[in-house]
């Protein structure tokens, strides 16, 4: 049985990825803080060096600290690069070449932006050049790396950043007129994490109703 790495698994998308693997014949770890903690690197270096080897890693776990530029502290912001990109960057330094497939959830806002994401952009935006570097290095192995880059989900964290009205124009203002269930992120996050992706790579694909394309 195929394995795969899923760290962020209690999170809304990351449950729904955990589930869709299972359901794909795949043993999955789903690493709790206790076991890898994200902020910390020595933490991620000691899972790793015990966890094995993969098929499909899927970095999922993130965090956003949103906030006008000026008033986010700097815990906040190296507590969002840390866990949003040095965190995959440690794990995908551990897990290949022997891994097989490798799926960065991203975000839209690592393309475009808004006020108060400064920190998270940036992180997202360093993600995704991530995701292209370990592409290319990576594609004499065989592995397959990219991105999934998710708009406006059902999730918590997702109604803890926007008021009910806010929720209401921003649903209106996304072509498909509604938000994604986590189940349609999980969907393309197993096509490019397993044996059914053979040829993309290297790539940042939004799954956003087509929000980020207006």
């Amino acid at each position: 049985m195929k394995r795969a790495l899923i760290t962020g698994a209690s999170g809304g998308i990351g449950s729904a990825v955990a589930v869709r693997f299972r359901a794909g014949g795949y043993e999955t770890a789903c690493p709790a803080r206790s076991e890898m903690d994200l902020l910390s690197s020595d933490s991620v270096r000691r899972y790793m060096a015990g966890a094995g080897e993969f098929f499909s890693v899927i970095n999922c776990a993130g965090v956003l600290r949103a906030g006008p530029t000026g008033d986010v502290s700097d815990g906040d912001v190296s507590d969002t690069l840390q866990v949003n990109l040095a965190a995959p960057l440690m794990v995908a330094r551990a897990a290949l070449p022997g891994a097989r497939r490798m799926v960065n959830v991203s975000s839209v806002w690592g393309g475009i932006s808004r006020p108060g994401r400064a920190a998270y952009s940036a992180s997202k935006a360093g993600l995704d050049g991530l995701t292209r570097a370990l592409a290319l290095e990576y594609a004499g192995s065989g592995a397959l790396v990219n991105s999934v880059a998710p708009g406006y989900t059902e999730t918590a964290m997702m109604h803890k950043y926007n008021s009910a009205e806010d929720l209401e124009r921003i649903r209106a203002s996304i072509p498909l007129r509604r938000f994604a269930d986590p189940r349609d992120v999980a969907e393309l996050v197993f096509f490019l994490g397993s044996e059914n992706n053979r040829y993309v790579t290297g790539q940042v694909i939004a799954i956003d109703g087509g929000f980020s394309v207006q």
